[in-house]
């Protein structure tokens, strides 16, 4: 799994933690996501590449919801300041 639009001054582990913030409507706060496997950043490159192993094998899903619409990016960056 891949997180896009991290910016690279924000601070990203590997081993943290992904979890939902509930901000999107779609899915309750705190389910867990998995685990940031490896993170860095392109020379002169403004966002984190972040990948993050799943905590559940994604051939062990029955089931999937499929986003047909883009989060609103300046919707989460505001409530990742409120954090």
């Amino acid at each position: 799994l891949q997180i896009l639009h991290v910016p690279a001054t924000d601070p990203v582990a590997r081993g943290q933690r992904v979890v939902t913030s509930g901000y999107s409507g779609i899915f309750r706060r705190g389910l867990e996501v998995g685990v940031i496997d490896s993170v860095g950043v392109d020379e002169g490159e403004l966002f984190w590449q972040i990948r993050v192993e799943p905590s559940t094998p994604l051939s062990a899903l029955q089931h999937v919801f499929v986003l047909v619409e883009k989060p609103d990016f300046d919707r989460l960056v505001l409530s990742m300041d409120e954090s």
